[in-house]
């Protein structure tokens, strides 16, 4: 499917496409950013997908990558710009979802939120933004869809460099009211 769609892309002359991907497609990692042994996650640090699923948006990213080459069959030279997004956490229930005073759960939830409003930023940039080549003059960037979170373990900076991402959500400040719910029950379970 993502092979048609690419290649219909570029027959077409489409400009860009703009992928909703998924954080799985590093989802490998996840435990070593919460047990501590990992500090954080680029779109630059290698894929390594835990699941069938994120291995399929793993293969989506990779397949973009080369129609960003120029490398598609039967229309080499020809580049496909493609910016591929890997959503976070959309929902602003995962914090009082998560078992009252598990702070491993909360600060997940804490580091993948994506209010509504900072993932439409971002896809908005994604498409209007004229230039999107990296450093290497290859059209193709992968975006984490997340917000401007405190917590967050999945960097922001080519976003906020190359397309001018300026998240005006923080899940710290969002859900500050039940952080001290769930930080209370951890205290009284721990004494």
């Amino acid at each position: 499917m993502a092979y048609n769609i690419y290649q219909t892309a570029l027959e077409e002359n489409v400009r860009r496409v703009v992928v909703t991907s998924s954080n799985h497609a590093s989802d490998y990692y996840e435990e070593f950013l919460l047990g501590g042994t990992m500090d954080y996650v680029s779109p630059e640090t290698q894929n390594r997908a835990f699941t069938y699923y994120g291995w399929a948006k793993d293969s989506y990213e990779h397949l973009g990558f080369l129609f960003a080459l120029g490398r598609s069959m039967g229309m080499e030279g020809r580049k496909l710009q493609n910016v591929h997004i890997r959503i976070g956490g959309p929902r602003e229930t995962d914090v009082e979802n998560c078992e009252l005073g598990d702070l491993q759960k909360v600060r997940r939830a804490l580091a993948v939120y994506a209010s509504q409003r900072d993932l439409v930023q971002l896809y908005v940039k994604s498409i209007e933004t004229e230039s999107i080549e990296d450093k290497r003059g290859v059209p193709f960037q992968i975006f984490y869809g997340i917000s401007g979170n405190t917590h967050a373990y999945w960097s922001l900076v080519n976003a906020r460099e190359v397309i001018g991402y300026e998240p005006q959500d923080n899940s710290e400040l969002r859900f500050a009211d039940a952080v001290h719910k769930h930080i209370a029950a951890a205290e009284q379970a721990n004494s």
